[in-house]
């Protein structure tokens, strides 16, 4: 082919697929933007709910009246993201400590129902597990432990499963999971000393 026939061949291809290269070209470049700029909206979200927990926890240890209200805020705005539920966390901690049952209890149930961390989530309902021994919600507490998946927690469903079945009348098998329970707390000396005097307490004393 001549210059000139090349040149016609380039520009009848061109006529044909030149409107759709564009267009494909257009859409990558849009995707590609369209993905850094999501990237970056996701990082200003991220530092934004890491300023506003920071801002809840130190309310917190100033015993702040603003605290619960700013836990709240972070929850609200920042939902999808892991400081709502180490928010929602601290939130049901305070309401424990200051006896308001119902609402500690709904901030562990959000935790369950909207964490996408499952460590988080079982902290949560052995938190839960908790608060419902105390108020006698057995069949509850049974469900919760029952669903806990996290190896690393076994010890500590191990205690709680004792404390209900203490709270049942059945003493030897709470004594068997203290027992239990003492044995994976083999690494943790703070939790000893309260898992022996639990043993000690239900030990046969010899005649």
């Amino acid at each position: 082919q001549t210059e000139e026939e090349q040149i016609d061949a380039i520009k009848a291809w061109w006529d044909q697929n030149g409107k759709s290269l564009l267009i494909t070209l257009a859409l990558a470049l849009s995707a590609v933007f369209g993905v850094n700029t999501w990237m970056e909206r996701q990082q200003q979200m991220a530092e934004a709910a890491s300023m506003s927990y920071q801002s809840m926890l130190t309310a917190y240890e100033a015993k702040s009246e603003e605290a619960s209200a700013l836990g709240r805020a972070v929850i609200q705005n920042y939902s999808s993201s892991h400081y709502a539920t180490l928010a929602a966390l601290r939130l049901a901690k305070a309401e424990l400590e200051a006896g308001d049952l119902s609402v500690a209890e709904a901030q562990l149930q959000w935790v369950i129902s909207n964490s996408v961390e499952p460590i988080f989530v079982d902290v949560a309902r052995l938190r839960l597990a908790r608060l419902l021994l105390s108020g006698q919600r057995n069949d509850e507490v049974s469900l919760l432990l029952d669903q806990v998946t996290t190896t690393n927690l076994s010890a500590l469903v191990d205690e709680i499963r004792g404390d209900l079945l203490l709270q049942q009348g059945d003493r030897d098998a709470a004594r068997s999971l203290y027992s239990s329970a003492l044995a994976g707390y083999a690494q943790v000396s703070s939790k000893q000393p309260l898992l022996q005097m639990k043993i000690d307490d239900l030990t046969p004393v010899a005649q």
